[in-house]
């Protein structure tokens, strides 16, 4: 179905409306500064997992500056666009581009990443196994574009999902530390029990008293994951796990969650946390408990085996994990364990409660994205009439939110 333009609407090309900034930086020890590869941009989720530094790179780089948009040109259809919110450089894989004047440039940040340039740069793409979009075909596609006051509101919308997603993910890197924190304080530094420290050769340093070494294979196995093509997954709500974290969803999972993820092949050494049931592909393992039952324990001492160093030691790419199950480990009386996992599941389920959120909120944001750039539906959108089953979900999900802090607060009170 097509929908006539607004009459305040005008059909222009893109490159009316931005224009390519190509600043060069060359590495200098002295000059640091934020950097943004490829790798550093979530596919598809229109933010960063996290950025490197200038003094980590040798090779020519772009600056950019807070509030440009940053479009991954290699390989389009990964959709690696970003809104930046601080000054750095990054690839020259990545284009910086700046909106002219009379355009919003959170506007434009979601005109860019809107599936339909996305798709119209893939298209367009050069190269067969390394396809590069072609920026001045881009430019040429013409696109609806609003007045400006209309630019500014739409962004507002669109934005004010993206703040929530922000949102959600920073608080569940917040509790994700506060329970690695407290692993750390009882099962790395023994805090509690320093008064209960005995000198034990085998690791040539003092562990609390009845304490047992071991290897990391006595209390854990490494299964392979199972190869799941793009074109043989079905939709669903089953997430897809590849080393680097979720690369699709399926309608069936391979192992049953909560479980843990570890990179085989790619980002070798990765290890992740999957809340619900889950499919592994074949450059991943998934954990599968031994002699030790929390799941939660076994994430955090997986993280602390530092599996990257046995990667990158090793003269085979990828991780070996009869190496890995050598290396040695602590077990703990069970006792303390189930007390960690009964203190630490609560802060994962509102982690999974979170995501669940964020999950939605982006279904929102990526159903509105199109329409609102296209004029079908106009700025004074009524989410809640819009998207009934989503918003009915939000509500579900807030209530839970709810219930788990109560739990927390309950557990902290009475500790």
């Amino acid at each position: 179905m097509t929908f006539r333009l607004p009459e305040d609407w005008k059909k222009v090309r893109l490159g009316t409306l931005m224009r390519l900034v190509r600043r060069r930086f060359e590495p200098n020890k002295d000059d640091i500064r934020p950097y943004v590869g490829l790798e550093h941009i979530l596919p598809e989720k229109l933010r960063l997992a996290t950025h490197g530094w200038s003094y980590e790179v040798e090779s020519t780089k772009f600056e950019f500056k807070r509030g440009d948009i940053l479009f991954g040109k290699l390989r389009p259809y990964f959709r690696k666009v970003i809104y930046a919110k601080f000054d750095g450089i990054c690839s020259t894989d990545i284009w910086v581009i700046r909106p002219n004047k009379g355009v919003d440039g959170r506007f434009l940040f979601y005109r860019l990443a809107s599936w339909e340039v996305v798709n119209v740069a893939s298209k367009a793409s050069s190269g067969t196994k390394m396809p590069r979009a072609q920026w001045d075909f881009l430019v040429n596609y013409e696109v609806p574009i609003p007045p400006l006051s209309e630019q500014k509101k739409i962004a507002e919308i669109l934005g004010s999902l993206d703040d929530k997603i922000e949102l959600n993910y920073e608080m569940n890197k917040t509790l994700e530390t506060i329970a690695q924190a407290i692993f750390k304080h009882w099962f790395i530094d023994f805090g509690p029990f320093q008064d209960d420290l005995v000198y034990n050769e085998e690791l040539d340093k003092e562990i609390p008293e009845g304490w047992e070494v071991a290897e990391l294979g006595e209390i854990l196995s490494l299964e392979y994951g199972k190869g799941l093509p793009k074109r043989e997954r079905k939709p669903g709500n089953i997430p897809v796990y590849g080393s680097s974290g979720i690369v699709g969803w399926h309608n069936k999972a391979l192992v049953k969650g909560p479980g843990i993820i570890v990179g085989r092949k790619g980002t070798a050494g990765s290890v992740i946390w999957s809340h619900t049931d889950f499919f592994p592909i074949d450059t991943t393992f998934y954990a599968v408990p031994r002699r030790i039952n929390s799941m939660v324990f076994l994430y955090f001492e997986l993280k602390r085996q530092n599996l990257p160093k046995l990667v990158a030691d090793s003269a085979v790419p990828g991780l070996n994990r009869n190496i890995a199950y050598m290396n040695k480990t602590i077990i703990p009386p069970e006792s303390l364990v189930k007390r960690f996992d009964d203190l630490a599941t609560p802060l994962f389920k509102m982690m999974h409660v979170n995501s669940q959120e964020i999950r939605v909120l982006e279904q929102i944001r990526d159903s509105l994205l199109p329409k609102l750039l296209s004029g079908e539906i106009r700025v004074k959108v009524d989410v809640e009439e819009e998207f009934p089953k989503e918003t009915k979900k939000l509500v579900e999900i807030k209530k839970e939110k709810a219930r788990i802090r109560k739990t927390l607060l309950d557990y902290f009170e009475g500790a």
